[in-house]
Order: C-alpha cells, then structure tokens, then sequence
C-alpha cells in the first residue's frame, strides 16, 4: 500500500482510532560512511543528538558493530557515558527532559 502524504496517512490511522500519544518534531541531516550512517537530529524541546548505525547481518557481528560505532562516537569525542537509550518519543514523554 502507497500512502501519497503524510496527512493521508494521518486520515488513515485517525480512522482506525489511532490517537497521537507523542509528537516529536525534528530535523536530521544524514550522510553514510560505509558501513555507518550517520543522524544528526535536532529535537524540538531536547536538543541535538548524534545517531550512528550499521547493518550486522547476525548476532555473530553484533561487538564488530558495536566497536565501530563507538570508533566513530569518540571520533566526535563522544563516549559510552553519552549514550542515550531512550527513544525522543520516551525522552519527551518523561518528566525529566
């Protein structure tokens, strides 16, 4: 099924009673450096935040994975300290954005 926009789609889901619990609003820029994509969003009432993923192909990839994502992160001088492992949706849903 082709949904044409994003307000048809919104029609759709309205009438089947599905009901917005919360809106995240953001803006992303994306670009890939092979294997990792890279999201930088910003987030109407949290900030900015770094995105980084990679496709593992099973579970046998999944610390090669996890090592080049935090690579890239101190690239960036991140650290595992910055992770954020909640949704925005979560974030935003929570007092304690």
């Amino acid at each position: 099924l082709e949904v044409g926009s994003r307000e048809v789609m919104r029609d759709i889901l309205v009438d089947m009673d599905c009901r917005p619990v919360v809106v995240v609003d953001k803006i992303r820029l994306q670009t890939k450096t092979s294997p990792l994509a890279l999201m930088l969003d910003r987030v109407t009432g949290l900030g900015d935040y770094l995105e980084i993923e990679i496709l593992a192909t099973d579970e046998s990839g999944l610390l090669e994975a996890e090592r080049q994502i935090m690579a890239k992160a101190l690239d960036f001088g991140l650290t595992e300290k910055d992770i954020e492992p909640k949704k925005y949706a979560q974030l935003l849903a929570s007092d304690s954005h």
